[in-house]
């Protein structure tokens, strides 16, 4: 089998407005739209990308989990490509609802938490 024929499946990306404010050439090379994601990806010989959205993980500790799931589900639904980690967070309760909803979607490949993001400790969850 050769190497470059092979194609791989990338378990953790994210697509979205990426905004840490360190360096807006930093912000500007890791943000991408769905479509980039997977623009990229074919580029890279990837045929499945494993997604969750910006939007549900940053800023930190003021992100939107709730919609940030709701978006996913919607525009992965219309990306090949792409598969969607439903975040949790355990400080929004309606997290779980979504993911309970969300998991039964073949589009979902299964939940993604983000202590650092979120802002709480696993070990107390």
């Amino acid at each position: 089998m050769e190497v470059k024929k092979t194609q791989a499946i990338d378990v953790h990306a994210h697509y979205g407005k990426y905004q840490r404010g360190r360096s807006e050439l930093i912000d500007d090379f890791c943000s991408g739209d769905a479509e980039t994601v997977v623009r990229r990806a074919k580029a890279a010989n990837t045929r499945l990308t494993f997604v969750s959205p910006l939007r549900a993980l940053i800023p930190r500790f003021n992100n939107d989990p709730v919609g940030g799931n709701e978006e996913a589900v919607s525009i992965i639904k219309h990306t090949e490509g792409l598969r969607q980690w439903v975040v949790i967070d355990p400080l929004v309760p309606k997290t779980y609802e979504q993911a309970d909803e969300i998991l039964k979607l073949d589009q979902c490949v299964g939940i993604k938490i983000h202590p650092e993001e979120h802002g709480y400790k696993i070990t107390e969850q």
